[in-house]
């Protein structure tokens, strides 16, 4: 399988479970949102962990207008 279709078909058991549970979710979207918690919260932690250890390292990025600039620039251009 890929991980695409992996990803989906996890997702697709973790919907039928919560659908079937004694406090059903409200909406998609909340069944979308409870399941990237528990499946990317980790990942989403590393990154802004690394994140910070770069900005205490004194990187600062791109400001955002010039790279906004830059990005509609190439996509005009395209």
């Amino acid at each position: 399988m890929t991980n695409l279709t992996e990803q989906l078909s996890e997702f697709n058991q973790f919907a039928a479970k919560r659908l079937t549970s004694s406090a059903p979710p409200a909406s998609l979207n909340d069944i979308i949102e409870e399941w990237y918690a528990q499946n990317y919260a980790e990942a989403d932690r590393v990154a802004i962990e690394q994140s910070l250890l770069d900005f205490q390292n004194g990187e600062r990025g791109r400001d955002a207008a010039e790279f906004l600039a830059e990005f509609h620039k190439h996509r005009t251009h395209s």
